[in-house]
């Protein structure tokens, strides 16, 4: 089929990235912010991984789950696939993908409802705003690595995002800072980072480029002068590779303390720019309750955390009583991780190595519970082979892939029963979700000299 051909009818599924699925002449198609419901006009684009992709052109029936979305640049910002859709609907498309994800993986165990977001809009607490090879400053088009979107508003961060975008495309004219090209690799400005703790209110801001020293203190000063006000912490980062990464490999403080500060459940964490941290805080809060119920916490209670990052689970869990080894490959990620123990006067609970995971050769008899949350990418497949050989008493995952958890699954079960598993949408207006799944040891321990 060549690209623009037409096609029509009624969106009757939603694929596994959350985009709506046309079935024509015997070939199904996937649409981009489209909804089970909907009756459309569109064209073919291309074929990916065996998927027949195609536009929309108009919706000549709506969904009557289909609202007029709130963002002017909803339809075609990569931020958010889902606006169009009713939040009730949202929900309700995670539950049947999660289930056909546990379903074609053979597991009877099925999602019942997907916990609400707190929030449905401004509930992140990060966002990397791209700056585009011909000085957009925005998010990329869905679908389009190279395309930006220059964005005016983004209804994902907060309420002040608007003017700081204003400042920062101010301040590229006036300095004459050159933007970035990812595909000719010249250019010096990348990406425009904020986060915000949504519970102390503070802001950290970092502007990143290729060559921080051409930079001179001319333009930092009036860098600081245009976001000091907007802010509490300030830095300029320095990505010298080639590489599309919002992570900074130098940085310099201009103004503020170094570290973002956020208070979830009466926990303290510091964050740096290249830090992870929950993206949606307040449903963070019901994450973390969740997880700390799941491993029913005693004052001998030995857990192992892997994947710690800088100690969101082990802080809690330590909190709680629990005696808390984490283990993180990143050692910037540790050193917040003890950092933020000594903050909470939690470091005669806790003990933090920076070490591969899939290095980690841990003894089941010495823990009574593992925690795992790793990245979309999933499990190394080394650790899921450790997993079943070393089986623990109790088995917590948190996963933000369904999909990699329902295959991961499979070979966890040679060694754990699922007991427990639920849903929580910490990503509104998107097909993500979180799985926290509880599992225990059907094997005997297995004892390595």
């Amino acid at each position: 089929m060549k690209k623009g051909t037409r096609i029509q009818g009624e969106i009757n599924n939603i694929d596994e990235k959350g985009r709506g699925v046309l079935k024509s002449n015997k070939k199904d198609y996937s649409v981009p912010f489209t909804m089970p419901g909907d009756e459309i006009n569109a064209e073919f684009q291309k074929r990916s991984k065996n998927n027949n992709i195609a536009k929309v052109i108009d919706v000549a029936t709506p969904s009557v789950n289909r609202v007029t979305a709130t963002c002017p640049h909803a339809g075609v910002c990569g931020g958010c696939l889902w606006q169009q859709m009713k939040y009730d609907s949202q929900l309700e498309c995670k539950r049947l993908m999660i289930n056909r994800a546990l379903e074609k993986n053979c597991h009877d165990i099925r999602i019942k409802e997907v916990t609400p977001s707190k929030d449905e809009l401004f509930y992140r607490n990060r966002m990397d705003y791209a700056i585009g090879w011909n000085g957009e400053l925005g998010l990329r088009e869905y679908g389009n690595w190279n395309n930006y979107l220059d964005l005016e508003t983004c209804l994902l961060f907060d309420k002040e995002t608007p003017e700081i975008l204003k400042i920062v495309r101010r301040l590229m004219k006036e300095l004459k800072l050159e933007p970035w090209d990812n595909k000719f690799h010249r250019g010096n400005i990348k990406y425009l980072t904020m986060r915000r703790g949504e519970f102390t209110s503070e802001r950290m801001i970092m502007l990143l480029f290729h060559d921080l020293s051409k930079i001179n203190s001319s333009s930092k000063k009036k860098i600081e002068a245009a976001l000091s006000p907007f802010c509490t912490t300030l830095y300029l980062g320095e990505q010298p590779t080639n590489t599309d990464t919002e992570s900074a490999n130098k940085l310099e403080l201009i103004i503020g303390k170094p570290y973002l500060r956020e208070r979830i459940n009466n926990i303290e964490y510091d964050i740096r720019p290249n830090a992870f941290f929950q993206t949606n805080p307040r449903m963070a809060r019901v994450l973390q309750n969740k997880v700390t119920e799941l491993a029913e916490i005693s004052s001998k209670q030995n857990i192992l955390d892997l994947y710690c990052g800088l100690g969101f689970f082990s802080l809690s869990l330590a909190k709680a009583g629990a005696r808390v080894t984490g283990i993180e490959l990143m050692p910037e990620s540790i050193e917040l991780a003890k950092h933020n123990a000594e903050l909470n006067k939690l470091s005669e609970n806790t003990e933090f190595t920076a070490f591969p995971v899939e290095k980690h050769n841990w003894s089941p008899e010495n823990y009574d519970t593992v925690i795992i949350d790793p990245s979309r990418a999933g499990l190394h497949p080394d650790v899921v082979r450790k997993l079943i050989e070393k089986p623990v008493a109790n088995l917590i995952y948190i996963s933000c892939n369904f999909y990699r958890f329902a295959e991961e699954l499979t070979e966890l079960k040679q060694s754990y029963t699922l007991t427990n598993l639920e849903a929580m949408d910490l990503f509104p207006q998107t097909p993500h979700v979180e799985l926290i799944a509880l599992l225990k040891r059907t094997s005997p321990v297995l004892i390595y000299s």
